[in-house]
């Protein structure tokens, strides 16, 4: 119950800055955190290097990119974007 909560508020709130288009903006950068927060529930041992590889993925297959276009066109790709920096 907690992750689906999680995975909705990181959705909501991706739709709304990928709508303001700024990768660095700060609710950008608060949906990576609560990406990371997710990830905690299924890894052992968190890295960023695996964090921006799992966003590369997103953009790679197409089952991912698919799933996150349909909340906004664009979105897998923000998403990848603001993990570039959140990962620095």
């Amino acid at each position: 119950e907690k992750t689906q909560k999680l995975s909705l508020r990181i959705n909501e709130s991706l739709k709304i800055a990928v709508e303001q288009g700024d990768p660095s903006s700060k609710l950008a950068q608060e949906v990576c955190d609560m990406h990371r927060e997710w990830l905690g529930y299924y890894w052992n041992h968190y890295s960023k290097e695996a964090h921006l590889g799992l966003a590369q993925m997103y953009l790679d297959d197409p089952r991912f990119k698919k799933y996150y276009d349909a909340i906004e066109e664009g979105c897998a790709e923000f998403l990848f974007k603001a993990l570039q920096i959140y990962c620095k």
